[in-house]
C-alpha cells in the first residue's frame, strides 16, 4: 500500500527512504555545473535533485540590517559569484527537463509567490523551508496547488508546526511530510536530536516523518543513516561535486561516493528491519520445532491409565503433543501401553 507518492516514487511501509540530494545553490550560477551535479546525484542513487528558487533582493531586506552586517551579507553572495546571478524560470525549466531525461525527480524550494507560480508545472510536490514555517501567505499559496508537501521544521516549536499543518489542511492539502532538522550550518552532533523524529510522529500521527541533515559529512553518513533506522522515510542532505570547495554549503554536503555509501546502508537497514508485523520467518521454522517441547512420559504407563503430572514431563524437541496442550492431556486415558521416556502422540490417547 502506498503511503505517499513523491514524483515517480511510491513510499510504502517497507520501501527504502526517498533520498533528496539538495544541490541548493552549490551550482554557483552555472547551468553546466548544475547539470553535472544532477547527473552525479542520479549516479549516486538519489531519488531527487533539489534546488532553491529565490532572488536575494526579494528574500532579504538588506536595509534592515546595521551597515556592517549589510556589507557582510552582500559580500557572502558576491564571493560565491551568485549575487544577481541566481537561476530564473527558464533555467529551472532546463534543469527539470534534464532531470526527466536522466531519470531523477526535480524539486526546487520556492521562497516567494512568483517562484511558486512558475515552478508549479515542474513539480509533483513542494518543499517548504524551515524559515518559512510561519509564512502564512507563502504556505497558503503553496497549499492551493493541492500537491503533497514536505515541511521542514528546523528552529520551530510544536505549536508553530501545528499551526502550519492546520493551515495546510484547511487549504485542502492531504499529504504532509514533516522533515526534522536543526537549523545550524553545520549542525554539531550534540544538536542533531534525532529523537525529535519520534516526538513529531507522536504529535502528528497522520503525517509521515523525514530528516534533513546539516551535520558535517563523513563517508559513513552516520547521522542520516541513524535517522533512517528511526523511521525517517525521506532523507535530505546538501550535495556537492567537491566537499573541499570553500563557502556556501559545500563544507557540510555529501558527494557522489557518500550517496553510494548511504544507499548501501539503507539497503542493509531495510533488510534488517524486515516486515512490520510479528510472524515466523522461514529460517525459524525448523529451529522452532527443535527449541520447543513435547509432553514426555517419566514412567511406564499402562493401557487405560489416567495421565497425571507425576508421570509426565516436558522435553525438546516438539515432535509430539506440544507442552502447550498440557492441561488437555492431564486426566486423559491411554489407548495402549506407553514406555518410559516416550514422546506422547495424540493417537496414544482416548478421545
Amino acid at each position: 500500500m502506498s503511503l505517499l507518492q513523491l514524483g515517480s516514487y511510491h513510499l510504502t511501509e517497507n520501501s527504502l527512504p526517498y533520498v533528496v540530494a539538495e544541490i541548493g545553490v552549490n551550482h554557483e550560477g552555472s547551468i553546466p555545473l548544475a547539470k553535472r551535479m544532477i547527473e552525479e546525484a542520479q549516479e549516486g542513487g538519489a531519488n531527487c535533485a533539489k534546488f532553491q528558487s529565490y532572488i536575494p533582493e526579494r528574500l532579504i531586506n538588506f536595509g534592515a540590517y546595521p551597515k556592517d552586517e549589510q556589507s557582510k551579507i552582500r559580500q557572502s553572495f558576491q564571493q560565491l559569484q551568485q549575487y544577481g546571478d541566481f537561476f530564473q524560470e527558464k533555467e529551472y525549466i532546463l534543469l527539470a527537463e534534464h532531470c526527466k531525461k536522466i531519470g531523477i525527480d526535480f524539486l526546487s524550494t520556492p521562497f516567494d509567490l512568483n517562484s511558486v507560480s512558475y515552478l508549479d508545472p515542474l513539480l509533483s510536490f513542494y518543499k517548504i523551508a524551515s524559515g518559512d514555517i510561519n509564512c502564512i501567505p507563502l504556505l497558503r499559496e503553496i497549499a492551493r496547488k493541492k500537491k503533497p508537501i514536505i515541511l521542514s521544521t528546523g528552529a520551530s516549536s510544536l505549536p508553530e508546526i501545528r499551526c502550519a499543518v492546520e493551515l495546510l489542511r484547511e487549504e485542502g492539502v492531504k499529504d504532509i511530510l514533516l522533515l526534522h532538522c536543526t537549523m545550524n550550518y553545520p549542525c554539531q552532533e550534540g544538536d542533531v536530536n534525532l529523537k525529535m523524529i519520534l516526538d513529531l510522529r507522536q504529535a502528528f500521527p497522520k503525517c509521515l516523518m523525514g530528516y534533513s541533515d546539516h551535520s558535517p559529512s563523513d563517508h559513513a553518513i552516520r547521522v542520516i543513516t541513524v535517522a533512517a533506522s528511526m523511521g525517517a522515510v525521506v532523507l535530505e542532505k546538501h550535495f556537492t561535486y567537491d566537499k573541499k570547495r570553500k563557502g556556501n554549503d559545500h563544507f557540510h554536503s555529501m558527494d557522489k561516493q557518500d550517496l553510494k555509501n548511504l544507499k548501501t546502508s539503507l539497503f542493509q537497514i531495510n533488510k534488517i528491519q524486515g516486515k512490520n508485523h510479528k510472524n515466523l520467518v522461514a529460517s525459524e521454522q525448523k529451529i522452532q520445532t527443535l527449541a520447543r517441547r513435547s509432553i514426555v512420559t517419566t514412567t511406564l504407563i499402562q493401557k487405560g491409565e489416567i495421565l497425571q503430572e507425576k508421570n509426565l514431563t516436558f522435553q525438546r524437541p516438539s515432535f509430539g503433543i506440544s507442552v502447550s496442550s498440557w492441561d488437555q492431556v492431564l486426566g486423559r486415558r491411554t489407548k495402549r501401553q506407553i514406555p518410559k521416556n516416550q514422546i506422547l502422540q495424540w493417537e496414544d490417547l482416548e478421545e
